[in-house]
């Protein structure tokens, strides 16, 4: 039953990918499908992490539909190249040919966050359900790790695989962990693709009528309604405000650093900062995603 549902949502995202073009019909019918996309997971089992999934999905289709909507000449992408671009978490059209090759730097990175994501899952499993301080602290530092870890292996495993192929696509992380700030883990090392498409469909637009205050505020506005609905689809109403709480905060965050330049700040300092910003704002994503994993 998950399956034939999972499949249903990659067979509209797909569907949608390919039907997008320059014609006002191909735009009509791309986006009334894209639209049963969004729809299809309240239909879903209520079943959190199913729900969830198939919210990701159709997210990530409206990204590449709009992509696809904004290419100069979206009719001359060949069909596969369209299904290539649908399920891809990236932008097809930022890769390029090489010779097929091994990456044991990545190979070795994969494998180290991957033991790390199980390591956080089993923790988690086995990890008592009393409540107490010490309890909450742990369930949180093992959910960031499950969260950070999972991206890592995810994001690096593609890039290994293509690589494979003979196919190199521009890294989709850049080690966050090693940010000096706010706008430089959501801008250059966390999830880069998305960041890509948020800087450039609504960042820019608002940043050249409104400044740029108003244009990061935007930017993790719109980031925290999509994940926002994601978890009211899959968890309720508490989880989807949580949710779009902790990308607005972020977004707060961004802004105070630039207010009080912490560029200028020593090293420690400006990683201090932002090791401690995320933490303190982190529950208000974890939990939720924690609760989507039945954790």
């Amino acid at each position: 039953m998950i399956i034939a549902w999972c499949a249903a949502q990659l067979l509209l995202v797909i569907t949608a990918v390919q039907l997008m073009g320059s014609s006002v019909w191909r735009r009509a019918a791309s986006i009334l499908v894209l639209g049963t996309s969004w729809v299809l997971p309240l239909s879903a089992p209520d079943v959190p992490l199913l729900r969830a999934v198939l919210a990701a999905v159709a997210i990530l289709a409206l990204v590449k539909v709009v992509q696809l909507a904004v290419h100069p000449e979206p009719d001359r992408w060949a069909p596969l190249k369209r299904l290539w671009h649908g399920l891809a978490p990236f932008d097809v059209a930022d890769t390029e040919r090489v010779a097929p090759v091994l990456d044991k730097k990545l190979l070795l990175a994969v494998t180290l966050h991957a033991g790390l994501a199980v390591l956080a899952l089993v923790g988690l499993f086995y990890l008592p359900r009393e409540s107490g301080i010490g309890t909450n602290l742990a369930r949180l530092g093992l959910g960031i790790t499950l969260a950070y870890s999972g991206m890592e292996t995810i994001s690096e495993s593609i890039r290994l695989l293509h690589l494979l192929g003979g196919i190199a696509v521009s890294p989709i992380q850049r080690s966050p962990i090693l940010a000096q700030s706010i706008r430089e883990f959501w801008s250059e090392r966390w999830n880069l693709p998305v960041n890509g498409w948020l800087e450039t469909l609504v960042f820019r637009p608002v940043n050249e009528r409104f400044g740029p205050g108003t244009g990061v505020m935007a930017a993790f506005t719109v980031s925290g309604l999509l994940h926002g609905w994601m978890f009211l689809v899959s968890i309720g109403i508490v989880g989807a405000v949580m949710g779009f709480a902790f990308f607005a905060f972020n977004g707060m965050f961004v802004l105070v650093e630039t207010m009080f330049r912490l560029r200028q700040v020593a090293e420690w300092k400006r990683r201090a900062w932002t090791l401690g910003m995320l933490g303190m704002a982190s529950p208000l994503y974890i939990e939720p995603g924690l609760q989507v994993l039945g954790l």
